[in-house]
């Protein structure tokens, strides 16, 4: 088909047809309804089918409405008008349907039926958890008869009631290690590490039972204990470490569990350690009553003695075993009815000595005949002592020490035995009384004597200072090797030399000593 254009400036006319330019308008059309796809829809036309929109059924077969523009929307729906089982009117949601629509009535019922199955006093989630979860900040608090009882937060958790909070469980309830419970303001806690556990008191800790307390094993008490009452320890062994026992008690009773005399234990008494050890003064101690060993004598024989005895025990037992000694019973004061021989019973193996160093008396020294056995106590009034003064009395012809010494005050403080000393060199402006009078002696020194440290005799005993021998042998301080025989000279530091360097002699040497150091060598004085 060939096109072509043509201009109408007014319009134009054909047969019934009018098509104005100026009307913008096309009039004079058929109005029958149109039958194929070029037909032109009159007004007519159209009206008649609005009317039957309005007025009429009509049938979509896959088809959708798009109401979601502004002002747009469907109404005067009736449910009536709707497909047969697409809203369903059910309270039960019997047909769990997943393309029918509920009514609104059946909604509330169901959703009120099952509201009403929900228990109001517990929650019960067959065999699976239940689980409250609070997503913020705060807490989850559980409330009965118009009282919070529970409170559950991430720091804290509280339990509230007015009478007892019962926990009942088919086991244990389990608390962490080191996480303990604690009373009022924490003062008062039970903690346990695993392995310990531990009760902690700020004041008492009260145990009461109306019947028996059983500790199981080993139990100990890190301070003071007081018991209230009678304490009964059942075992075989009891021991108290302490330094001192007081008993209040009158009499302590021993054996109490003996029911019969023939079940009497030989010993039974006082146990003393003493370490262990052989030798008989290492001997553990007993005083003890001996239940076989019958008393001599005038006294009334109760069946046995009480005795004082060394011996050692076996192994986890206090008993002494059969070996043991009689311990002598020695006193410095005995106070009773005696009897017996008064000759014999003046002689003592032993006194008391007391000491007396102050006393401004005369007192004797006594002696014996005899080295051993009984012996009479002899005097000199020859030999007598004076404590006040530290003076012996007495004619001598012999000594045990071989050197005379006089009392010399020295420059340094005590000098070592052996050291050679000179008379100490002063200023000569009549202050010589003051000072010192001997020190170590040099090589030019004039030697007056030697530090000695048990002089035979000891002149001006009294006076201040360290004795120096004068004469006789006396160990000396020598400085290198000397030779029996040889002679000794003063060298430096209050030392004397075999080496004759013009010094002034000491002594001549009574022994030899190889030894280039310095030593203390026995020599007779030539001072």
């Amino acid at each position: 088909m060939t096109t072509r254009n043509f201009f109408v400036n007014h319009g134009l006319e054909c047969g019934d047809i009018v098509i104005s330019a100026v009307n913008n308008t096309i009039t004079g059309l058929a109005t029958a309804a149109p039958s194929a796809d070029g037909d032109v829809a009159n007004k007519k036309y159209v009206d008649d089918q609005d009317a039957n929109i309005a007025s009429d059924t009509l049938t979509f077969t896959n088809k959708t409405f798009d109401a979601n523009g502004t002002g747009n929307s469907i109404t005067n729906i009736d449910s009536g008008n709707l497909l047969s089982g697409f809203l369903l009117d059910e309270d039960n949601m019997a047909s769990n349907s997943a393309t029918s629509v509920a009514s609104q009535q059946s909604i509330k019922a169901y959703v009120d039926t099952e509201i009403g199955n929900i228990s109001t006093a517990a929650i019960t989630e067959g065999n699976s958890n239940v689980t409250v979860t609070d997503s913020g900040t705060g807490s989850i608090t559980v409330v009965a008869d118009g009282g919070t009882v529970a409170s559950f937060a991430a720091a804290n958790t509280t339990l509230t009631a007015s009478t007892d909070i019962t926990l009942s469980a088919g086991a244990d309830v389990n608390i962490p290690a080191n996480v303990g419970l604690t009373f009022g303001d924490d003062g008062e806690k039970i903690e346990g590490n695993g392995t310990n556990l531990t009760v902690t008191s700020g004041n008492d800790l009260t145990f009461t039972a109306t019947g028996q307390t059983t500790v199981t094993n080993n139990f100990e008490v890190g301070g003071n204990t007081t018991i209230q009452g009678d304490l009964t320890v059942n075992g075989t062994e009891t021991i108290l470490s302490t330094q001192n026992l007081t008993v209040e008690d009158a009499i302590l009773g021993l054996n109490r569990n003996i029911s019969a005399a023939v079940n009497m234990p030989r010993f039974s008494g006082i146990h003393l350690h003493r370490g262990t050890g052989s030798a008989a003064t290492e001997l553990d101690l007993y005083m003890v009553w001996d239940e076989q060993t019958n008393a001599t004598g005038s006294t009334t024989n109760l069946g046995g003695t009480f005795t004082f005895l060394g011996s050692v025990h076996n192994d986890g037992t206090e008993v002494p075993n059969g070996d043991f000694t009689l311990a002598d019973i020695k006193a410095s004061v005995v106070e009773a009815d005696l009897t017996g021989n008064a000759s014999t019973a003046t002689e003592a193996t032993n006194v008391t000595v007391t000491a007396n160093n102050t006393a401004n008396e005369t007192v004797y020294l006594t002696f014996v005949d005899g080295a051993t056995g009984t012996q009479g106590i002899e005097t000199d009034t020859g030999l007598s002592y004076n404590p006040s003064t530290n003076v012996l009395n007495t004619t001598a012809t012999e000594a045990q020490y071989a050197d005379l010494a006089e009392k010399y005050t020295t420059s340094t403080g005590d000098l070592e035995p052996g050291t050679v000393v000179r008379v100490l060199i002063g200023p000569g402006n009549g202050d010589m009384d003051i000072l010192p009078e001997v020190e170590p002696a040099m090589q030019d020194s004039i030697p007056v004597g030697v530090i000695s440290t048990a002089p035979a005799y000891l002149m001006n005993a009294d006076s201040e200072g360290q004795a120096v021998a004068l004469k006789g042998r006396v160990p000396v301080k020598v400085a290198g090797a000397v030779t029996k025989g040889q002679a000794v000279y003063v060298d430096d530091n209050g030392h004397a030399t075999a080496s004759n360097t013009g010094s002034m002699m000491v002594g001549v040497a009574l022994e030899s000593n190889g030894d280039s150091g310095v030593r203390l060598v026995e020599c007779v004085l030539k001072v």
